[in-house]
């Protein structure tokens, strides 16, 4: 039998360590392959990921983006300005911001920012809605009205004039507010409660409270 050199021994050992290494990387690719595969099955319904940066990823893309319908202005399918007082066609002017859904189990409320037309300015409005199928717009069953059937706030801000601090004499503290408009909400048993932020100023968007 021949006798393998000091060489020879070096080198062969090599060979099977590469080897070695090279079925331990293979071994590793399926195991990763197939983890990402489980994973990606997993989050079929939950897609946001939670990244050890801190920042929220995702695996949605637009494709592309259409409007619907208008929900608000008396061009849109509610007539808000023939039903409830703004909204009418005029440049843009009039109208409201915001729409926030909150959900009871049974109707939509949508909190809406600043209400406005000629003559109304409304801090925030609110709509109800029984209509889940939007393919053809959100449709508004009523809003929340005075005596007059005119939309009203929920709650009204004082509509002091938006002047910046150390401007006629305005201060930090001096308890001005410009309007108070929802944040969000949320329903909880029979109740629904909406969340608001006081304006103290617009310019550098102050807040009293929220």
């Amino acid at each position: 039998m021949k006798k393998i050199k000091g060489i020879e021994l070096f080198i062969l050992s090599t060979l099977l360590i590469l080897l070695l290494l090279s079925c331990k990387n293979s071994t590793d690719t399926t195991s990763t392959s197939t983890t990402v595969e489980t994973t990606t099955t997993t989050q079929e319904r939950d897609p946001l990921t939670y990244p050890k940066n801190g920042w929220f990823s995702h695996d949605f893309k637009v494709k592309f983006v259409r409007k619907v319908a208008q929900i608000t202005g008396e061009e849109s399918i509610n007539k808000t300005f023939s039903k409830y007082g703004f909204g009418r066609i005029k440049d843009g002017l009039f109208g409201t911001d915001l729409g926030i859904p909150v959900y009871d189990g049974e109707k939509m409320y949508l909190f809406f920012g600043d209400t406005l037309d000629e003559g109304v300015w409304e801090s925030n409005s609110l709509g109800f809605s029984t209509d889940f199928y939007l393919d053809d717009g959100l449709k508004i069953d009523s809003f929340l009205v005075n005596n007059w059937r005119k939309v009203k706030a929920v709650i009204q801000g004082k509509h002091d004039a938006d002047v910046a601090d150390g401007v006629e004499g305005r201060t930090a503290t001096d308890g001005r507010e410009v309007t108070k408009i929802p944040t969000g909400g949320i329903a909880i048993g029979d109740a629904v409660y909406m969340h608001f932020m006081s304006i103290r100023e617009w310019t550098h968007w102050y807040v009293n409270y929220n």
